[in-house]
């Protein structure tokens, strides 16, 4: 689970994201992530289409998750932002495909989705705008002070975004063998 404000939210395989008061584990939320309630069989269990896959982010009170599979089955991978509180839906965050993971710039500013397939949106967490897209890397990382995406793809090229110009720079590239 991820701790905060002595609240414990976690997300299930059923779907569901539920908050626990830390110190007595009494029930405050919780939220279906699924569009609907249904189990399917996977990995020798009944479980939701719609899984809650790892940890949940807690960025300013605002609980952070996705949903899903996949976007070709079962209607997509749902991507919300939730208040710690009360668990009421902040913000719902489009079109994400192969989520596994979700990563802050270190500022806080600027929501990260990697997926599976070498895609990468970064999302502005104010305005819930989309910054940057991009196709074809291999590892990613956001500077500290979240203006600059550092980027690395095959054969072996790095490159650089600044977030606030758009602008694109190429620091290395390995020429083909």
């Amino acid at each position: 689970p991820t701790v905060q404000r002595g609240l414990a939210v976690f997300g299930c395989r059923d779907g569901w994201v539920t908050c626990l008061r830390a110190d007595d584990g009494r029930v405050v939320w919780r939220f279906r992530g699924a569009p609907e309630e249904r189990r399917i069989g996977a990995f020798g269990q009944l479980e939701s289409p719609w899984p809650i896959h790892g940890s949940v982010l807690v960025q300013d009170g605002t609980v952070y998750f996705a949903a899903g599979r996949s976007s070709f089955l079962d209607g997509g991978i749902f991507l919300y932002g939730l208040d710690l509180a009360t668990g009421r839906v902040n913000s719902q965050l489009p079109g994400h495909w192969f989520v596994y993971t979700l990563a802050f710039s270190p500022d806080g500013k600027t929501l990260a989705v990697p997926d599976a397939i070498g895609n990468i949106k970064l999302w502005d967490v104010a305005t819930e705008k989309r910054r940057l897209a991009t196709e074809h890397y291999t590892s990613f990382a956001l500077s500290p002070e979240g203006r600059t995406v550092y980027l690395v793809s095959h054969p072996g090229s790095v490159r650089t975004w600044d977030l606030a110009t758009g602008k694109q720079n190429t620091l290395f590239e390995q020429q083909a063998r």
